[in-house]
């Protein structure tokens, strides 16, 4: 057959020639293109940009003639670019297609191409590496343009197929390596590149090359090594039919696979399909996947279909695709032949029996087969097994087709078995994406390394399992789950992992159903199936961290931990999802508030509805992302009252926002934007007293923070206090005792009275992870008590070694009251909390405003448009931006003021009164300007420095202290702004300020600030 198509394809040629040879007259463009490939340098790819746009536009009889030309250059085409190769064989598949070219003329028309880029005989290779002959790039070509013309290509193949000899044997091995794995390349074409590798084992040995190609240790060529395992397979199977030469590659390839089994080294996957392998090679039997159904997952069904691709059916189908499986299997046992016919053959000593059934019996199997695989038209795709994709970009269509390779594997019938054996586990008691996880752990791991896990699952079963693969979200419990199941007495661990197991196959379920639930979030802020199912799960690995967290303080509670986890219900564990959306708001340039605004009052709607206070829901959300947290330090003041907004900036602060809500109420609300609220406390207070009525509150902070003070008040129970004592214990000891009380929980044991303290990390971990925790740390504090007879108060003084707390709270100072109640906690603390105290959830006890709150870093008020903030205020919070940062992030704030609007800020003045930033606000007036006269902003914004009462242990200089920098953007109405100072406060430009060399040596002791402002000077002059 292979002599008879070159003589035919001769034939051609020589019939095209003559055809072409009677029109050579009228081939101006195709002689022009072939000049300049001639003329050409080699080492410049662009002398070929103009030939090969010629050669893209020829229509048929144009680019047939220009084959027929290109075949005359036969001894130097090879050294023409790849690239060349490529728009000529492009423009014919194009053509074909266009054309409509089919079967014989097809085939016709890939020899004319074939024979005019065939390798010329006077062309020999300088090594075997060398890929420079037109055949080579040929085919290198064909590879690429295979899956946009799959048709053309495919008749290309077959002719190139018959000198495949003459393509370099390396390049031609990876190629149909590369090729014949994919389910997007034809069976036609893998049967023909097969028969062609067959045949050319007459010609080299496939030997050394296969051996270099399976690399079972390196996980950077595992899918290359699987591709190799699957390119064997297909030869071997094949070898049979289509071997041409007394060369046995059937030997060859049992040889090299024999050679890797004896190792066993590195991946259990890999390891376990060269083995299968192996045995099928050598008895002769190759396991077909039939498309008999097969349990694949809970409520799910697979088969595998004619095509070779697994199917899965859709769980509500489960129960009447069982239905029929088994009138299918008790039918045919039906067909069978009947014992008597079976014993009497046996008696008469027949080897063989005849038997039919009858043509009811067929019929009716072949519907029930019919019926049963209508079940499975839906083939099986990467989001099946990893839950739905999260948004995070395209597909890699490569790496999906690479996951469906190993998972079909997976699930062979003899890969299920070989787990169910070494693991103890059947693969269809996991979820879909529990096994994808499950394959990419055997994948990565050799024998050795998998054997722990092998121990494990086949202790604790698939529950066991289940919690193992959770690690997927967090690799580094891996280890701790196993270690759990060693340490920890087996009856108690098999219940957590029993738990654990419910909650993530309810995480499963729930998360399909909570998608469509949960739509209602905001363009841009959709939420995907893993990012639900991903939130659900944050409880699950709460159990198995406070698991660790007890098991390594030496007991556990199972009960606890549990009881403690089912407190949240999934609909409040998804809205975490919807926070985290929101937030992304400010990953964004040009961020519209009011955008911002519509999103979260989507959610709070969403709150709104449920049975639990919506704040509370709304902070463990806040707490599972991480922006929920105590203060971090004793001297920290979370929970500011407005009074305290009014002393530091000088100012009346609710007259302020009065006075600029009500100008141009016509213009609707206003919008006012705070900078670290602590706990949102003096906000909520403002808004309580009406001051901000006319205000759309924001605020931005990197978290949200709660004072423990507050919980713990709520969780003590005062009045049976004063029963026991038969004595008033008054608001101020009780706050007082309060205070005591959270410190001592705190502070390490021993450093109560320290001047430079220890945190006790243990405590603040823990509380951190579940404000919750708190409860147990109360119920343990009596100890503590007793050995604190001091505790630091709030006031700090900073060091070069940090904060030093020099003022003590001294027990034996205290009311004579306030000790007795101390000694009562001391004694039996839990018998003066709450009766409720175990149903109390302290995210309700929780003194924090989390209403109007964006996440972020301060830096991040760039993200928002200009122009939509009217008051924007910072106590507190921004006094710890960096110096160098600290101008950017003033003129950024102004830009985002409305013409009128107005910045008010106790930054000019660094954290415990150190320093002032005067000469930094000069230069951010500079900048300013200069923006003003770009037009950037609209008017030069005027900046003023409210002088005042300095604040008591931190300002050095005790009257008229810079307390605040005041910037307008636009003129500012000086006398109705003085009448909303407080007493004892003036509001000075700040050019005065800078200017009064006298009053800036007076704010520090050193004079600081004076040779800040003058070296300042010094360098704009």
């Amino acid at each position: 057959m292979r002599a008879g198509m070159e003589i035919n394809n001769d034939i051609r040629h020589q019939q095209v020639s003559e055809e072409l040879h009677e029109g050579e007259q009228d081939m101006p463009v195709e002689k022009k293109a072939l000049e300049l490939l001639v003329s050409g340098d080699v080492e410049d790819k662009d002398d070929y940009s103009e030939a090969c746009a010629m050669i893209s536009s020829l229509d048929v009889r144009g680019y047939r003639k220009f084959l027929f030309l290109f075949d005359e250059i036969a001894g130097r085409r090879h050294q023409l670019p790849e690239s060349v190769f490529r728009v000529i064989m492009s423009r014919g598949f194009q053509l074909a297609r266009e054309n409509n070219i089919k079967e014989t003329e097809l085939w016709s028309f890939c020899c004319e191409m074939e024979n005019a880029v065939q390798l010329h005989g006077d062309f020999r290779r300088d090594n075997d590496k060398d890929t420079s002959s037109s055949v080579d790039k040929s085919f290198t070509v064909l590879r690429e343009l295979y899956f946009e013309y799959p048709e053309q290509a495919e008749a290309y193949w077959k002719v190139l197929s018959q000198n495949g000899q003459t393509i370099n044997n390396d390049l031609l091995l990876n190629g149909m390596a590369d090729m014949n794995w994919r389910p997007d390349v034809s069976p036609e074409f893998k049967a023909t590149s097969v028969d062609a590798m067959n045949y050319l084992a007459s010609f080299f040995n496939y030997e050394k090359a296969f051996k270099g190609s399976l690399d079972f240790k390196n996980s950077n060529n595992f899918n290359r090594t699987g591709r190799w395992l699957e390119f064997i397979r297909q030869l071997h199977a094949y070898s049979d039919n289509a071997q041409f030469s007394e060369v046995k590659i059937k030997e060859t390839l049992i040889s090299v696979l024999r050679a890797v089994a004896e190792k066993n080294e590195g991946s259990y996957l890999l390891n376990s399909r060269a083995r299968q392998l192996l045995s099928e090679m050598e008895s002769g039997e190759y396991h077909r996947n039939d498309n008999n159904a097969f349990a694949i997952a809970p409520q799910r069904f697979g088969s595998f279909r004619h095509d070779g691709r697994l199917a899965i059916s859709d769980p509500d189908d489960y129960p009447e695709i069982k239905s029929v499986q088994l009138e299918l299997r008790e039918h045919e046992e039906h067909m069978m032949p009947p014992e008597e016919a079976i014993k009497a053959a046996r008696a008469s000593g027949l080897q063989y029996l005849e038997w039919s059934p009858s043509r009811e019996d067929v019929i009716k199997h072949r519907g029930l087969l019919s019926q049963r695989a209508g079940f499975f038209l839906k083939k099986l795709e990467v989001p099946d097994i990893t839950l739905s994709r999260s948004g995070k970009g395209p597909s890699d269509k490569e790496a999906d087709m690479q996951t469906l390779f190993d998972y079909e594997y997976l699930q062979s019938g003899p890969m299920r078995e070989q787990i169910h054996q070494d693991f103890g586990v059947e693969l269809s008691q996991l979820t879909l994406p529990e096994q994808n996880y499950f394959l990419k752990f055997i994948k990565r791991r050799g024998a050795e390394e998998a054997k722990p896990v092998m121990e494990f699952t086949k202790r604790y079963g698939n529950d066991g399992m289940t919690t193992f693969l959770s690690t997927e979200f967090d690799p580094s419990m891996g280890e701790r789950i196993l270690e759990l199941g060693k340490k920890m007495k087996p009856e108690e661990v098999q219940i957590i992992f029993k738990e654990f197991a419910a909650l993530t196959h309810n995480a499963r379920e729930k998360s399909e159903k909570l998608v469509g639930e949960l739509s209602r979030v905001p363009a841009g802020a959709t939420l995907s199936q893993q990012e639900i199912y991903e939130c659900l799960m944050v409880r699950a690995k709460d159990l198995l961290k406070e698991s660790f967290n007890k098991m390594e303080q030496g007991g556990l509670d199972v009960s606890e931990v549990i009881a403690e986890l089912k407190k949240e219900t999934a609909f409040h564990e998804v809205l975490r999802v919807q926070f985290m959306k929101i937030a992304e708001l400010l990953t964004r340039d040009n961020v519209d508030l009011a955008e911002y605004e519509r999103a979260q009052e989507m959610v709070m709607q969403s709150i709104g509805g449920s049975e639990q206070p919506s704040e509370a829901i709304y902070l463990r959300a806040l707490n599972a992302m991480g922006k929920l947290r105590p203060m971090p330090e004793l001297y920290w003041k979370v929970d500011r009252q407005p009074e305290e907004y009014n002393q530091r900036l000088g100012v009346n602060v609710a007259e302020v926002l009065r006075g600029a809500g009500q100008s141009g109420q016509g213009d609707g609300k206003k919008t006012l934007l705070e900078f670290g609220p602590g706990s949102g406390l003096a906000k909520h207070k403002l808004r309580l007293s009406g001051a901000a009525d006319n205000f759309t509150e924001f605020a931005m902070s990197d978290a949200l923070y709660y004072d423990l003070a507050g919980p713990i008040q709520r969780l003590i129970d005062f009045d049976k206090i004063e029963v026991a004592l038969g004595k008033e214990l008054k608001e101020q000891d009780r706050q007082s005792l309060v205070e005591y009380v959270k410190r001592t929980i705190l502070i390490k044991a021993g450093q109560t009275a320290a001047g430079k303290i220890e945190y006790n990390q243990d405590v603040q971990s823990d509380i951190v992870r579940d404000p919750n925790a708190l409860k147990k740390h109360l119920k343990d504090s009596g100890k503590k008590m007793q050995d604190a007879e001091a505790v630091p108060t709030s006031q700090a003084i900073e060091t070069p070694d940090g904060p030093i707390y020099a003022q003590k709270f001294e027990v034996a100072r205290q009311t004579a009251v306030w000790q007795d109640a101390r000694q009562l906690l001391i004694r039996e603390v839990e018998k003066y909390l709450r009766d409720d105290f175990d149903e109390q959830d302290v995210y309700e006890l929780l003194n924090a405003h989390p209403a109007g709150v964006m996440l972020g870093d301060f830096s991040e008020v760039n993200k928002l448009r200009d122009g939509q903030i009217d008051v924007a205020l910072g106590v507190r919070s921004t006094v710890y931006v960096d110096r160098e940062k600290y101008g950017k992030f003033i003129v950024d704030v102004v830009k985002k003021l409305k013409t009128g609007g107005m910045y008010l800020d106790d930054n000019v003045r660094e954290n415990f009164g150190r320093y002032y930033r005067i000469a930094e606000l000069q230069g951010v007036q500079q900048e300013l300007n200069e923006l003003a006269r770009q037009g950037v902003i609209p008017a030069e914004p005027e900046i003023y420095i409210v002088q005042g009462p300095g604040i008591k242990g931190e300002d050095y200089k005790t009257t008229d202290a810079p307390l605040a920098v005041l910037i307008s953007n636009g003129p500012l109405d000086g006398g109705q702004m003085s009448k909303m100072l407080e007493p004892g406060c003036r509001l000075v430009r700040l050019d005065a300020v800078a200017g009064n060399a006298e009053y800036l040596r007076s704010l520090n002791a050193h004079g600081g600030v004076e040779q800040t402002v003058i070296q300042r000077s010094q360098r704009a002059a």
